[in-house]
Order: C-alpha cells, then structure tokens, then sequence
C-alpha cells in the first residue's frame, strides 16, 4: 500500500545515494521519485514515436496510496482518469472534490466507472440502469467526461446486454455533455485539502449534503477569489500556507477550521489565527457539547457526544465563545468502567472551549470532519454547516434539496453561461455495495443564484425550456418545476 521498493537495484541505488533503508519516510521518497522519473521516460518514449497523444498512468489518482498527492506522481499524466467504482470503493461522493482538484489544475478529466455490480472482473455482473445512468449524469455534472468499463470474455465476444445497459445512459449523456465537459468549478467558498481521506471527504460529504458549493483552494495563487476557506480537521498546513491563509484572513476572508487543522505539522502550537491558545492533546476518549444560543436553535439544548474529543484550546480575550466542552468523568477502559459505550458528562463546563468566533473566522475544537466520514451524525454535520451560515453569506448557488441531492457550478466562458446541475439518487447499502435503485422525481425546485455577471436568461437542460428569472436585492431566483435523477440550468450572460 505504500508503494516502497527494496528491489536488488533499489537497494543498491538507495545506498549509493546514502539513504537509509530503515526509514520508511526516506524509502517512501525514493521510490515515490523512482517512480515519477519511470513514467516521465515512459511518456518521452511514447511521445518519440507518437508526438502529441495523450498519456496516462494508471493508478496516479487514488488518494491511497498517499504517496500519489505527497509527490504529484500525476503530474506525468497529460489527462487524468478518475477512477472511481461507487458500489465497493468509497461511495458516490468521491468524484466532486476529485473532480475539482483535477479541473483546478488545468487537466482534462475522465471519470471512470464499471458496468459491475461490485468491481473489475465480475463476469456477468450487472448494474442497473438507473444506476448507470446517475453515475453518467453526476460526472457530466461535475465536468468530467464518461468512462464506463467492462471485462472482455475470453472468447472475445462482446456481452450485448452489457452495452444496452449502458448505452442507456449513454443516450442521456447525450443530451447534457455540452453543458458539463469544459466547465470549471467555481465557489465563493473554498475548502483546503489535507489528502487525509477521512478528514478531507467527510468535509465534503457534509457539504455536499447540505448542497453548499465549493472548490478546492490549495492551488490557488490568488485566494481572495474565494469569502471562506475551510481547513479540515488534520494538522496539514506548512508555515508558508499557513501564512498565507492568515493573510488571506486580514485582507477580510474568512476561515473556518477544526480540530488540529489549526496546528502545526507537529502539533505543538498553533499556526492559524482563530481566537485560540493551545493547550494540548484531549484529556479523555470522548467529549460533549453544550450549544450556546447562537448555534442551539432547532438543534440540541443539552451537552451531546463527540466521539472523538476535541484538542484543548481556550479562548483569546475578545473572543466569543460558541459552544462549551464538558468532559466525561474518566475515560471509559476496563479499570475505569461504564454502561454500554462511553461514560456520561460531568455536570460542569472544562476548562477548554468547543466553539469560538474571532471576527470573521469560526472554529470548531472537534474534528467533525473526521467524525462524519466515520459516524455519520446529522447532528455534527447540521452543526457545522449552521456555523459555516454566520461567515458564508453570499454562496454562488443555493438551492433545497433532500440530502442525498448534489448540486454543482460550472462556468462556462465560452458559451458565456454558467450552469448548475442537480443530482437526486438514494443510494442503498446492501452487504458490501452500495446500490441505486429508484429514481423518484422531486418537484417545484427553487434555485437561487448570486453571479458576477448580468444574467439574461435560464434554460431548463435536457428540456431546452426557458425559466422565468425571479430577481431579489442580489440574487435571481428560477423555480424547476420537476425533475428525476438530473437537470441543469444554464444562465446566459451578455
């Protein structure tokens, strides 16, 4: 998994070079550049016989092994293929910030899924076609272009059945490609990438679900093209990027950051200006909770569970304190003991704070990034994305959709449009996979829209029907009036 080589040859280049093979971190180095530099002579080679075709190196995209973003092994690729099977390999939420990162970069994209119940080799498996056609439909809304793989039979025949299924999809995507393939992605509000898994999809699995639009901000030179910059919860940021999102802060962005995000790599001070002083690592195995009356409304009124606690910080003077911490009365072990799972709360406030506001920036001690990736509770992500409301008040695109609903932007310049895209499956976990079924139609869908461009009108996608353009202080309203899996609108601006 972690790619390191003690091959004959490695061994011997890694001793002449002094490198200690008994450090995995130095082995991870080399072989990691052994690797870049294989693929670079590859490409050269390919391009002396072929000039100008594109290349792409299998595996260079997966966020595991780490190795893949520590030292941009994908930069020997021309284009990238996303590869990404939904049913046994991590969900459906995997492709948007993968997506937006690549987009970001400059890099024409392909999403790459299988016409497998489960994955790669899975004779005579079959998806259904509602699923197919999801799975087209979102890597169209999330820019990219379609892949769909399937396993020859060794008598060389192809599985027709396997082609009508897909090529169901395929017709719809048809009729939407334009309208995705060569967009960008752009937000107001943009999230740093940890390349930790659980931190950086758990983040956006509670934004997606709240159907916040967002972009990935780690390549950006300029970041006041975004309001709020989110850092998950994982000490991630060298002194150099932690520089520039504190000025990002002064010159009037926000930042809102949790847990060890706010650290540095070492995790013995703190690097971001958020309102806190560093204490230490947590006391105990759990904590709780308690809502001030800013962020309680409609949520919890009493002291609920974290299931991992958060690091100790207090507050700054001036400082505003959104939620407190109450710790458990010991961690729950064999000596210490009690009830089924963890131990209850004390009856009074720790020493530590949960939550705090300085200015413009929010910060939640908790990794509730890290926690829903993990755990799943709606009540850490309606937390989070309550406090995200006090610093983002001007997203690009808002819209009501139920949680298994995605939306995404893309801006066209070409074509001088910008277009949102909506997506609507329940995905179901059955044993090992996660399956879509059922395509239920949703109806009367308010969007609303703040661009920076003067828009003229709104088509309905695949429909081709104009939208009545509903204009507020600073926002446009269009209302959807039914739609089943996808839909996009395309605003024209002069």
């Amino acid at each position: 998994a972690h790619r390191l080589s003690f091959s004959d040859s490695s061994r011997s280049k890694m001793s002449s070079l002094g490198i200690d093979i008994n450090h995995d971190e130095s082995v991870k180095a080399f072989t990691a550049t052994s690797i870049k530099n294989h693929c670079e002579e590859i490409r050269s080679l390919i391009h002396s016989y072929h000039p100008g075709v594109n290349v792409f190196f299998n595996g260079t995209t997966a966020v595991e092994p780490k190795v893949n973003f520590k030292y941009q092994l994908y930069e020997a690729n021309l284009v990238q293929d996303l590869e990404d099977l939904p049913t046994v390999w991590g969900g459906y939420d995997k492709l948007p910030i993968q997506s937006k990162y690549f987009l970001k970069l400059g890099y024409p994209i392909t999403a790459m899924s299988g016409k497998f119940h489960t994955a790669w080799g899975e004779f005579g498996g079959f998806k259904h076609p509602n699923a197919l056609r999801y799975e087209a439909a979102s890597m169209i809304a999330w820019g990219a272009h379609c892949n769909f793989g399937d396993q020859l039979h060794p008598s060389g025949e192809m599985d027709l059945s396997t082609y009508k299924n897909i090529g169901e999809a395929y017709s719809y995507v048809k009729k939407i490609e334009e309208y995705g393939v060569g967009g960008l992605p752009v937000a107001r509000l943009g999230i740093w990438r940890s390349y930790d898994k659980s931190h950086d999809e758990g983040l956006s699995k509670m934004l997606l679900e709240g159907q916040v639009n967002f972009d990935v901000a780690n390549h950006v030179e300029e970041l006041q093209i975004f309001n709020v910059i989110i850092v998950p919860g994982v000490a991630c940021l060298d002194d150099a990027n932690a520089k520039r999102l504190n000025d990002f802060v002064k010159s009037g962005g926000s930042l809102v950051v949790m847990g060890a995000g706010a650290l540095d790599l070492n995790r013995t001070e703190m690097v971001l200006d958020v309102g806190a002083v560093y204490l230490g690592e947590a006391n105990f195995d759990t904590d709780y909770l308690l809502l001030g009356d800013t962020l309680k409304k409609s949520l919890v009124e009493t002291p609920f569970l974290n299931f991992k606690p958060a690091i100790r910080v207090m507050a700054e003077k001036d400082t505003e304190v959104l939620a407190k911490i109450r710790e458990p009365y010991f961690s729950r072990t064999y000596e210490t003991y009690s009830s089924h799972q963890n131990t209850p709360y004390r009856l009074d406030d720790a020493d530590h704070v949960g939550i705090i506001r300085k200015g413009n920036s929010l910060y939640f001690a908790n990794e509730l990034d890290e926690m829903y990736y993990h755990h799943g509770a709606r009540l850490h992500r309606d937390l989070f994305l309550r406090g995200l409301d006090l610093v983002h008040s001007h997203p690009m695109v808002q819209t009501t959709l139920p949680s298994t609903g995605r939306v995404s932007l893309l801006h066209q310049a070409d074509a001088k449009r910008y277009v949102v895209h909506l997506l609507f499956a329940s995905p179901i976990q059955r044993g090992n996979c996660e399956v879509i079924e059922d395509l239920v139609p949703l109806y009367d869908i308010p969007v609303w829209v703040d661009l920076p461009v003067h828009v003229i009108s709104a088509t309905l996608i695949p429909e081709m029907e104009e939208l009545v353009l509903e204009e507020s202080s600073y926002r446009i309203q269009v209302t959807v009036p039914e739609f089943c899996c996808h839909c996009a609108i395309a605003f024209y601006y002069d």
